[in-house]
């Protein structure tokens, strides 16, 4: 009896998890619907007439009709260097094979979501043992309003971009505990992610992977260098349509230069992240006002994060007798928390670290629920 309770709050949860992400699924059923060429001309006016192409724009299009009109543009032979250059094309090509499979550019989210949310529960169980306590945590991430309006703003670029670097970090750390042929996978994942939207974003697990391998792993050197040469190739084979208008392989290491530049040239203000984090101050860099709200703030952001912070601090100096996945996990939150205070950054650069925020928030509460039982008995 004692073994069926585990298995069967196990199920209740999976079952809670399901019935959650066929909610959103129905509430965003729309996107699923209708056919995409039948409305690819309005997608065409609305990008044509945009803030992308006019000097005197009719209108402002969003993030995700930009990415839906390039999906079908790439399929009609428009140039990645003509339509939404700034963002790498591994990303709206997902959308361009979803167009092609089934005359929508949203439905492949729904395999895209089912992995995010699986890679999350392999990668927690790496950091907290217990199976329920990793499932209600994907329970509270399904009601996060940052996670939740991917599934209300289609098709965007974060939800793929993440889902590639949780499974890269999970790889990287098979890698290093198993077979060195798992560090190449991460690499090809981390390389997907990187030409999913602007590289920097992942660019510090590269420089954790490279870093932890020289130090800590040099036998597996061998497989850091091949995992390089992959990033290389996945680079290469995204932008396979440049080359037939006289472009090389070289090419594409400028326009990754120039993507950089062009997306971080107006974000200059250090550490201003935390403000909007802990009090909903967002520092603008357009408009008359310098800081404003972020429709998009939650009140749980300070207390996940705050108690990520507790997490990090707790086990700084004892980093050396974490585990290979705590180390791994410890490295990317620092290295990604000091990348974005560098920046002017908004909510939405959040998103990355934000499962691994919830993994290491989770983890300080159980640890206290311990010692708290502890004490009263």
């Amino acid at each position: 009896m004692m073994r069926r309770k585990p298995r069967m709050i196990t199920i209740l949860l999976v079952t809670f998890i399901i019935i959650r992400f066929g909610f959103l699924m129905y509430e965003s059923r729309s996107y699923f619907q209708g056919s995409y060429w039948a409305g690819y001309e309005a997608y065409k006016n609305a990008y044509l007439n945009s803030q992308y192409i006019s000097i005197h724009p009719t209108a402002s299009i969003p993030d995700e009709t930009l990415y839906a009109y390039a999906a079908g543009a790439y399929l009609k032979g428009e140039s990645l260097l003509d339509v939404n250059p700034g963002t790498p094309p591994l990303g709206k090509q997902l959308f361009s094979l979803s167009i092609v499979l089934f005359d929508n550019p949203n439905i492949i989210m729904i395999v895209v979501f089912i992995f995010f949310l699986t890679g999350i529960y392999f990668l927690g169980k790496e950091i907290i043992s217990s199976t329920p306590i990793v499932l209600i945590l994907i329970i509270i991430i399904l009601f996060q309003p940052l996670i939740t309006s991917q599934f209300k703003f289609m098709p965007l670029l974060d939800i793929p971009m993440m889902t590639f670097q949780i499974w890269s970090v999970y790889f990287f750390i098979k890698g290093l505990e198993k077979s060195g042929f798992l560090i190449f996978i991460s690499m090809v994942l981390l390389g997907a992610a990187m030409m999913t939207k602007i590289f920097s974003i992942s660019l510090p697990l590269l420089a954790i992977y490279t870093a932890y391998i020289m130090f800590h792993k040099r036998n597996l050197i061998g497989w850091l260098i091949f995992g390089y040469l992959s990033i290389a190739v996945v680079a290469i084979v995204s932008y396979i349509p440049i080359y037939y208008r006289g472009y090389t392989p070289w090419s594409v290491l400028g326009i990754q230069k120039w993507s950089y530049i062009y997306n971080v040239s107006k974000l200059n203000r250090f550490f201003t992240v935390w403000d909007l984090i802990f009090f909903n101050r967002w520092h603008v860099w357009w408009g008359d006002q310098p800081v404003i709200r972020d429709a998009n703030w939650h009140f749980s952001w300070p207390v996940l994060f705050g108690l990520t912070w507790i997490w990090i601090l707790n086990h700084t100096r004892s980093f050396f007798r974490l585990s290979l996945a705590q180390q791994i996990v410890y490295l990317w939150t620092i290295a990604y928390f000091i990348m974005i205070s560098l920046n002017q950054s908004s909510a939405r650069y959040l998103l990355p670290i934000l499962p691994f925020a919830y993994i290491f928030a989770a983890d300080v509460l159980c640890g206290w629920y311990v010692r708290l039982r502890k004490k009263l008995n």
